[in-house]
């Protein structure tokens, strides 16, 4: 499990890593610890995931799940990959109807 950032004094230097980076928000003598910390926080703020998008009752949404696995498979296995991926996901989609794409991930079978 990742461990939980923090902003610490290290070699003279307000240091922190966050986010798989280093970063350091200026001199201990020269900014007191708010202000390295706001600096932090905002740094924090501007590397965050945003929300993921949920349906009404806060599932996932199928076709956000099938989104980001196809976008992982272009990533990581190829376009030829991608492409047949995305031919078995449309006709998934194209036989349960239009509406299986806003339906609710359940576990279960149709």
């Amino acid at each position: 499990m990742a461990r939980q950032p923090r902003l610490k004094d290290k070699s003279g230097y307000w240091y922190s890593e966050s986010g798989g980076k280093a970063m350091q928000s200026g001199r201990v003598g020269l900014f007191p610890h708010a202000e390295a910390e706001a600096r932090w926080r905002e740094y924090l703020g501007s590397i965050t995931r945003p929300a993921e998008p949920v349906g009404p009752h806060g599932e996932v949404i199928v076709t956000q799940l099938a989104f980001d696995f196809l976008k992982w498979v272009g990533e990581k296995r190829g376009d030829t990959a991608h492409y047949h991926r995305n031919l078995h996901i449309g006709g998934v989609v194209a036989r349960r109807g239009r509406s299986a794409g806003r339906s609710p991930l359940v576990a279960g079978h149709s």
